[in-house]
Order: structure tokens, then sequence, then C-alpha cells
């Protein structure tokens, strides 16, 4: 099966839809959801901790937070990085890596240890919806959500076109290609380790990613933003 054009077969396996954000609801309750998140950041910088710290204000008591963070410039932070995230209370490990997103993924796989594994690219998202569009999403089945920044992707032009246009999200989200999307990634762990064994061998990490997708029947649900 080629990596660039899918057989009809394997495509079929692969399914989306769009939600949109009105039918979400709210978590009121810090008890609505209780797993493991491991959050992964590739080529920490200066900003590294601050986003990590938003995030662990946000999803304080809905799940359990940890971080992985790695890349070509993770030894470089790790002293700063490692002694902030201590601070806030939150399991981190710090992994040295090749450069690029492939190799910094596929090593951040082995180690993720919560039941879901986000992958943030830019700036944050609406974290308001993170949490209520998980719970909506996995109730539903879905396996990866995408929460993008308003105005990085485009509208939605009916639910047939969902699969193959959330998956090049999923891709653009990942660091693997250019788009200009961004936002965050949540995926079941099996999935991250699955689209991301081995990655960084890959000569085109892109195509490898969309391939298996498709190959393992993941189903994709990506939260709508408002454009505005």
């Amino acid at each position: 099966m080629s990596e660039d054009d899918p057989s009809t077969e394997a495509s079929e396996q692969l399914s989306g839809w769009f939600l949109d954000p009105a039918s979400v609801g709210s978590v009121d309750s810090a008890g609505d959801i209780v797993t493991g998140l491991t959050f992964v950041v590739v080529d920490p910088d200066s900003s590294t901790v601050s986003t990590v710290a938003g995030l662990a204000g946000a999803l304080s008591g809905v799940v359990r937070l940890d971080a992985v963070i790695a890349g070509e410039s993770a030894d470089t932070w790790a002293g700063d990085v490692g002694s902030q995230l201590e601070d806030l209370g939150l399991r981190h490990r710090i992994l040295a890596t090749p450069s690029g997103w492939a190799a910094a993924l596929a090593a951040a796989a082995v180690v993720a240890a919560g039941e879901f594994v986000m992958v943030l690219r830019g700036e944050l998202p609406d974290l308001s919806q993170l949490v209520p569009g998980l719970l909506r999403v996995w109730i539903d089945g879905g396996d990866a959500l995408v929460l993008p920044v308003a105005g990085t992707v485009p509208d939605p032009v009916g639910e047939s076109l969902a699969p193959d246009v959330v998956a090049g999200h999923v891709v653009d989200l990942l660091g693997l290609a250019t788009s200009g999307a961004e936002g965050a990634l949540v995926t079941r762990r099996w999935l991250f380790q699955r689209l991301t064994d081995d990655l960084g061998s890959s000569p085109d990490a892109a195509s490898t990613v969309l391939d298996r997708l498709h190959g393992v029947g993941a189903t994709l649900v990506e939260l709508v933003v408002d454009p505005r």
C-alpha cells in the first residue's frame, strides 16, 4: 500500500466528524473526568513553563497532568524547565533527541504515561472547550480530538469531508506539515504510539502518519471554532 495513496479499503477504515462547540456543553465538576494526560512539548524554549503552567491551571482537578519535554533543545533547557515543573508539582521526563518533530514525538511516545497524549503547536487554543470536548468525544467513541486555534483552518464543507480534512490537521499539529494549522491535538495513548513508532527513521513522516491513520481505523473529531 502506497504511503501517498492509501488503498480504498484502508481509507474506508478512517472515520471522523466535526463537532459544534455549542453542542458540547460544559463541565462544572472537577470529578467529571478522572484520567491522565501527558503533555508533549517539542523543542522547549523560554515559553515552555508558562505554557505548561497554563494547562495545569486549566486542567487542575480534572486530569492528572504530566509532561514530556523532547527535542534537540531539551538538554539546553533541562535545568530551568525541570526545576520549574517540579515547582508546579508535575511529573516529567526530559529527552534530548535528534532535530525534527518526528524523532521527538517517537521518543516521547515511549515514555508517555497518561491515558491520553496532548501535543500543542503554536498558540494555546481555547482551553475552556478542551475538557467538555473530550468528554463528548470519548462518550461517542472517538480516538483523537483536534482543537484548532480560530482562523487557522478552513471552514468545514460537509461532514463527508471530515475524515481527510481532520487527518490533515492531525499531521499539521504533529509538526509534520506546514499548512499553518495551530492548536492542540489530543489522542488516546495507544494511537499516539502507533502513529509515531520509529517515525524518526521515516523518509516522509507526514505520509507515514496519514497511512497509519487509515490503517488503524481511527475515529477523528475536530472541534469547530468560531473563525472570528
